[in-house]
């Protein structure tokens, strides 16, 4: 019997501490406070890894986003040449000139020059280019958002999670001090006689239980601890403290809702820019049936020695242009069917977009739906937690004086535990939900 509550006592120590271990320490100090839900969403978007990356992603699409990579400016270059060579020669001349036989003659040449390149007109190619390199960086943006958006849904959600977990270790902590008073009633109860052996084991095994219960509700939050540190960029097992403030977001009249989402959703916007897209590339396949012109030039020097024939020595120094045009005619049909993929996408990407608007609209709807239902659903648990607190309390009364059994107070425990921990579910579900829908507005940012 004493070694029971040796170790009853030596559990429920352990389960302290490590409960102390969840929320009284911190290197993680706002304020020197508890760490608060906009404090975790602030620290998610400052140091989250995979935000940093795709932020770095987005620069690099902002920085491909110019008129030099589509083309608008010339391209300057320096040129320098130099050959040497060393033959046995042998020239034979027309007209009567004699002929040249040289044996180890050296040949050289050396030039040097500033030369230009530009395509004074591709179609508007450039044009089109350029737009859609400017629209790949807002969709690139728009991605990096949507990445952003989603950590701080998990941050959320994380933080959420931690708080039900906490709610129910403190739940499970009334419902060990009521297994222990039994226990504790039994082992008199049996010492004179009045309960047996078996009751006592129940109620040892109840004791048993409902520590397992405390020690799940502990471990849940402490894996919402571990996330939310990497959440941070942080090494999981830092010590952390989380605030118990549950900030509850307020949301507009479901008409102004259903607006929103049909035009800031994420989706809504991913696919209108991929849509806004597919009619640049189209454009741009387009111009590929207009000519081309090119201008090139180049000032320079170019000199060279012979060290057999009749020119002997050159040098030039000048000035060199050229312009061409391609007109294009046929390249079996590869730029025909080139035009009409593009049309089909543009066609897909449109119905993707309006897909997108439909399901965005649909998930809000969706959302009010539940929300309804959780509403009702908490009001009922709610009366459900005082009916089932009475009738514990009462059990509780009943069984020290001994009018009811083992089992009904254990019944009555169990109702009164699994009532409350249904409403921390619903209430917390509830405001998930809350937070979802911002999400699908695009104010979860905000």
């Amino acid at each position: 019997m004493m070694n029971w509550i040796k170790f009853k006592q030596a559990l429920l120590g352990v389960l302290s501490i490590n409960a102390l271990s969840i929320s009284a320490q911190d290197n993680i100090k706002e304020n020197d406070g508890a760490l608060t839900l906009p404090s975790l969403v602030s620290r998610t978007l400052n140091s989250n890894y995979q935000i940093q990356v795709s932020q770095i992603q987005s620069q690099q699409a902002g920085n491909l986003a110019t008129r030099g990579q589509a083309g608008f400016f010339p391209q300057i270059n320096a040129n320098g040449s130099g050959a040497f060579s060393q033959n046995n020669t042998k020239l034979e001349f027309a007209g009567g000139l004699p002929d040249v036989e040289r044996n180890g003659a050296v040949n050289t040449s050396y030039g040097a020059n500033v030369g230009l390149n530009y395509t004074v007109f591709n179609g508007f190619g450039r044009v089109y280019t350029y737009r859609s390199l400017v629209q790949q960086s807002r969709l690139s943006q728009a991605q990096a958002k949507l990445v952003a958006e989603n950590l701080v849904f998990e941050a959320i959600n994380r933080y959420v999670n931690y708080q039900q977990a906490r709610l129910n270790a403190e739940i499970a902590i009334g419902n060990l001090n009521i297994s222990e008073e039994r226990l504790r009633y039994t082992q008199e109860a049996v010492a004179t006689g009045a309960k047996t052996q078996l009751d006592l084991l129940s109620a040892q095994l109840d004791l048993k239980n409902d520590s397992l219960l405390y020690m799940q509700s502990n471990a849940a939050a402490e894996k919402e601890r571990f996330a939310i540190n990497v959440l941070m960029g942080e090494n999981p097992n830092m010590p952390l403290i989380l605030s118990t403030e549950m900030p509850i977001p307020v949301l507009e009249e479901e008409a102004v809702l259903v607006e929103k989402v049909s035009q800031n959703a994420s989706s809504v916007l991913l696919a209108q820019l991929s849509k806004e897209l597919s009619e640049l590339q189209n454009n741009l396949a387009q111009s590929r049936k207009l000519p081309i012109l090119n201008l090139s030039a180049n000032y320079g020097l170019l000199s060279s020695q012979n060290g057999a024939g009749i020119i002997l020595s050159q040098s030039n120094v000048g000035f060199n242009s050229s312009a061409s045009l391609v007109v294009p005619l046929f390249n079996g049909k590869q730029l025909t069917t080139a035009i009409k993929n593009s049309e089909l996408d543009v066609k897909l990407r449109n119905y993707e977009y309006e897909q997108a608007k439909l399901t965005a609209v649909q998930l809000i709807y969706e959302a009010f739906a539940d929300q309804r239902v959780l509403e009702i659903q908490i009001q009922s648990l709610m009366q459900s937690v005082v009916v089932s607190t009475r009738a514990l309390n009462r059990a509780k009364e009943a069984y020290s004086t001994g009018q009811i059994r083992f089992n009904d107070l254990r019944t009555a425990q169990v109702n009164a535990l699994q009532a409350e921990s249904a409403l921390i579910s619903a209430r917390m579900n509830l405001l998930r939900l809350r937070y979802s829908v911002k999400r699908l507005c695009g104010e979860l940012l905000d």
